[in-house]
């Protein structure tokens, strides 16, 4: 399937849509495919090509009577280690663990009906891939004369039982992280009520909140013009920064955000382009 580099010119006219398949597909020559050059591939063919490549979801073709299985980049991370040798071939043979069940749903399919499987049975099969149950559809595509030329397909994700479970631990975890941090702040509240000296709080405040998120560093900084000072932090395995910074090692871009009120996250300082190599 990997021929020439240089695009058919039946493909020629399909913008380029980036990826793995796109450039497999481009530099193609047909030899040993059963759908031969694409510089001479039905216009439909050309077209859906163009579609199915340019779709963010799992896209495939079954095409002609040898079944010949063109995909996107979303349907061959469906296929797992089936890809890239999957390209090209006869689509039941790719599938072959599920050819009993996916045989009747082409013949349909192929007879002009469209067919929709739906109930995760496929599932069993491995042809959601990862153990997702997906919906799969397979659309008649019709020549001139009113013949099926091949099949439009496409698969989407179902909320199966499993994917019902998963997604309901994960909204008890984000529950449970809520309460947990509403606790917290209550009882930090009422800690903080009974103290009356600024330096105090700031210290309590660091502490308890660099224990609660296993921060290296937590601090609470005073401003006074272009100065940062800072009296109280907490820290774990690092230095302390008690004394006065200037605030313009922040740079001007975090300096303008913190004069606006806004909240500051950086993941990764190295990386953030809003620091300069000095700040």
């Amino acid at each position: 399937m990997h021929g020439r580099t240089n695009p058919s010119p039946s493909l020629r006219a399909v913008p380029a849509g980036g990826g793995e398949m796109d450039a497999i597909l481009r530099g193609h020559d047909g030899t040993g495919s059963p759908l031969g050059d694409p510089a001479h591939w039905p216009g439909s063919l050309t077209t859906l090509v163009g579609v199915m490549l340019a779709s963010d979801q799992p896209v495939f073709l079954v095409w002609g009577g040898a079944r010949t299985l063109l995909y996107n980049d979303a349907y061959a991370r469906l296929l797992g280690d089936k890809h890239p040798a999957a390209l090209g071939r006869d689509w039941l043979d790719v599938w072959h663990e599920a050819r009993a069940e996916l045989a009747p749903m082409l013949e349909d399919a192929f007879s002009g009906r469209t067919v929709a499987l739906s109930d995760g049975r496929q599932d069993r099969h491995g042809i959601g891939g990862g153990g997702a149950s997906m919906a799969l559809s397979l659309v008649p595509v019709r020549d001139a004369l009113g013949g099926v030329e091949g099949l439009y397909g496409t698969c989407r994700e179902i909320a199966g039982p499993a994917l019902v479970e998963s997604r309901q631990r994960e909204a008890d975890a984000v529950l449970r992280d809520n309460e947990e941090r509403q606790s917290f702040l209550l009882d930090l509240s009422d800690t903080l009520r009974t103290l009356t000296s600024p330096t105090q709080i700031a210290e309590i405040a660091s502490r308890r909140l660099g224990e609660q998120l296993g921060a290296s560093r937590v601090f609470y900084a005073e401003i006074d013009g272009s100065l940062m000072r800072v009296e109280r932090d907490y820290v774990r395995g690092v230095g302390s920064l008690v004394g006065e910074h200037s605030l313009a090692a922040f740079g001007p871009d975090l300096l303008t955000a913190y004069r606006d009120g806004a909240v500051v996250a950086v993941d990764d300082v190295s990386a953030d382009r809003r620091f300069s190599a000095e700040a």
